[in-house]
């Protein structure tokens, strides 16, 4: 059984994992040198919060989040993402 801080590190490696896939894909210059980015994810939120308009969007959860959390957490992240 995997734990809290397994979990932890697997998600923070996928996480940079995925930013690191979607700077390739738009062609965006990453260079560990600089200090105040020094990770993928941060390039890429960095650019995401320069050049994406910010709007509401929808949220869609998998049935696995739906089915692990209550009426109240669910309301506190839908607000966090509009």
């Amino acid at each position: 059984m995997q734990t809290l801080d397994d979990l932890k590190e697997q998600l923070y490696n996928n996480s940079n994992a995925i930013s690191l896939t979607f700077i390739k894909n738009y062609s965006l210059r990453f260079d560990k040198a600089f200090e105040h980015l020094p990770e993928p994810l941060l390039r890429w939120q960095y650019f995401v919060l320069r050049y994406i308009l910010p709007k509401p969007r929808e949220v869609l959860f998998s049935k696995e989040i739906i089915e692990k959390l209550t009426l109240p957490d669910m309301n506190a992240l839908k607000k966090s993402f509009l």
